[in-house]
């Protein structure tokens, strides 16, 4: 199972891994808080390359992006017309691929990748899906590919830190039934003597 992933609030973007079962969606994900990774079927054969473990199974899950910008939220790995079932049952349709390779100096190294899942953005910001989006009408929705990456998600001040999302799909827009298209990205760097780049975040329809 996927853990959850956030940043601080402070920043102009938030991106997480979002695993929609644990506890059933109904808490909000803290804005500051990384959550210990949980057991999942890919830690159960690990393979030891060139002195890293690498773990890769696919799992239950999706991924979520807020655009503060713009106001918007993006999940892909479900419709929302199934948003209500999940936050009820705890159970999400979709899987994601979980690639971990955990290297020899203590660096985990995180690739998350979902590949032609229902995607949906809504004109409304939310860390919190079941309790702020359900019921609402979504600006857009369709199919998407979408990664995340992570050089070390533990942060272990082993150099620069680079964590971010990028999804790419073809939606259709709710209000005018056009097809669009969907762009969008975070990236965020920390470097060693604790600046933080700019971060770089969108999530385009047009």
């Amino acid at each position: 199972m996927l853990p959850s992933i956030t940043t601080s609030p402070a920043l102009v973007a938030f991106v997480l891994a979002l695993t929609l079962p644990l506890g059933g969606c109904d808490q909000a994900a803290s804005p500051t808080a990384i959550d210990s990774l949980s057991p999942s079927a890919a830690f159960a054969a690990p393979v030891r390359i060139d002195g890293a473990f690498v773990f890769r199974d696919r799992v239950p899950g999706a991924l979520l992006m807020v655009d503060f910008d713009r106001e918007r939220t993006l999940i892909v790995g479900h419709t929302a017309a199934q948003l209500a079932e999940i936050c009820t049952t705890g159970v999400p349709p979709e899987e994601v691929t979980e690639h971990d390779v955990f290297a020899p100096n203590g660096v985990l190294h995180l690739l998350v990748q979902a590949r032609s899942l229902p995607a949906v953005v809504w004109s409304v910001l939310s860390f919190d899906p079941c309790a702020e989006l359900q019921g609402v009408a979504p600006l857009a929705e369709g199919t998407a590919d979408a990664v995340y990456t992570d050089n070390d998600y533990f942060d272990s001040g082993r150099g620069a830190g680079s964590f971010g999302l990028t999804a790419r799909g073809r939606l259709t827009e709710t209000a005018t039934g056009r097809p669009v298209k969907l762009d969008a990205k975070f990236r965020n760097v920390f470097l060693p003597d604790g600046t933080i780049k700019a971060p770089v975040t969108d999530i385009i329809v047009r």
